[in-house]
């Protein structure tokens, strides 16, 4: 399978070594975007700084979030390697982000330093840099509360219960846009993450699990061969010369089989009376 554990890379860190093994999948034709889990003191069957190097659809992410929220009736994950030993967690948070994609850790992965160190000491961890991303319509995403990041703290002081209320919440922390500055932005955006998760760690005492994806990108490769294709000009004089090269072609092809199409007689001669004649 194509997974790695934290024992064979432990000599460098994660997100450089993803970095480097990214390198030969920026030039190819799919899009990906990379998938981020971990869970702070529960072992939710993921692993511990595990590795997913293969694709990974967004249909797989979404099971793999409903495994973990012990929603056995959805089809097994690829992700999820273990038994679950623990209960559902009390939140699980969801960071949605329009920017994080493959190409982008592959050139600004230290940016994410606060993701790196999540991922590092938690009870579970798993990093799938290969996916497609998670749709808005997705189950997990339509049905959970959406909440941008900058208002996250006053929606904590404003609604407390939802963090030990005992039933499993789904929040999706919209990440914030950044500006042309690709690596500000990702930081920006770890930034928060780290903000929030440190919240979320407090108020439920570590029993929370957290997602780091994005929506799926348009493929580099597709979206140039659409857009770059050599126009096809046509003009007035060009476009009487081919119709008047189809006319001619037609009366070329009447004139062929007439002048070569067998005629039948006009008139036949009764046999029989031509024979009682002589």
């Amino acid at each position: 399978r194509p997974r790695k554990s934290a024992a064979a890379m432990r000599a460098a860190s994660p997100l450089l070594v993803l970095a480097q093994l990214l390198a030969p999948a920026a030039s190819q034709r799919v899009a990906h975007v990379p998938a981020f889990f971990w869970s702070e003191k529960a072992d939710i069957g993921i692993g511990k700084s595990a590795q997913h190097l293969g694709e990974v659809s967004a249909v797989d992410l979404e099971h793999t979030v409903q495994t973990i929220l012990g929603r056995h009736h959805v089809i097994a994950s690829p992700l999820i390697t273990g038994v679950r030993k623990a209960p559902a967690p009390e939140v699980q948070l969801i960071f949605h982000s329009n920017e994080i994609t493959t190409e982008a850790l592959r050139e600004h992965g230290s940016s994410l330093s606060n993701v790196e160190k999540l991922l590092e000491t938690s009870a579970s961890s798993l990093t799938a840099p290969f996916t497609h991303g998670m749709y808005m319509d997705s189950d997990v995403l339509r049905h959970g509360l959406h909440i941008p990041s900058s208002e996250f703290l006053a929606y904590t002081e404003h609604n407390p219960q939802v963090f030990t209320n005992g039933a499993t919440d789904i929040i999706v922390v919209e990440l914030p846009a950044g500006g042309a500055d690709l690596a500000e932005s990702l930081k920006k955006q770890d930034e928060a993450i780290a903000i929030v998760s440190g919240l979320v760690s407090k108020l439920t005492h570590g029993n929370y699990a957290s997602m780091l994806s994005a929506t799926p990108v348009p493929a580099k490769g597709r979206r140039l061969a659409e857009t770059d294709l050599p126009k096809l000009h046509i003009t007035k004089d060009l476009y009487v010369a081919l119709a008047v090269s189809l006319f001619l072609i037609i009366i070329f092809f009447s004139g062929f089989c007439c002048l070569f199409g067998l005629q039948t007689q006009r008139k036949f001669e009764d046999v029989l009376k031509q024979a009682q004649h002589n």
